[in-house]
């Protein structure tokens, strides 16, 4: 059985985008499998691991 993660890869350059990808771990080997999702930091949540979205961020959406 895999385990599917959705994980938040923060840019190493301050102010940029980071990159929402994909964990897949079976048979103990972890796999990085990168999505074309960009966000700023404040938009995803650590605790839940998703995209979070405030009303000043319309344009975002």
């Amino acid at each position: 059985m895999a385990t599917v993660k959705v994980k938040f890869r923060p840019s190493s350059v301050d102010g940029r985008e980071g990159t929402v990808y994909y964990q897949v771990i079976h048979g103990r080997v972890a796999r990085q499998i990168n999505t074309s999702y960009k966000l700023f930091p404040a938009e995803w949540s650590k605790r839940h691991s998703r995209i979070v979205i405030t009303p000043s961020d319309e344009d975002r959406r």
